[in-house]
């Protein structure tokens, strides 16, 4: 599997930061256009760009887990 580069993990990182204090994603979306963050593509985010970078992250690091017989 690719590894992550810094900024995206930076970006996972940020966001779940601000998961953990209960914000939810669209609020996310607002808080990192608001500092200028842009996507890893050099875009503004949206909704479903924050809600996919957890979502991948949680997928990748289940099938590194993954035993295989």
């Amino acid at each position: 599997m690719p590894h992550y580069n810094e900024y995206q993990y930076f970006l996972y990182e940020t966001i779940s930061k601000l998961r953990e204090k209960g914000i939810t994603f669209n609020q996310i979306t607002e808080h990192l256009n608001k500092k200028k963050i842009l996507s890893l593509r050099g875009k503004k985010f949206r909704g479903g760009h924050v809600h996919s970078i957890m979502k991948r992250k949680r997928i990748r690091d289940e099938k590194i887990k993954e035993k295989y017989p």
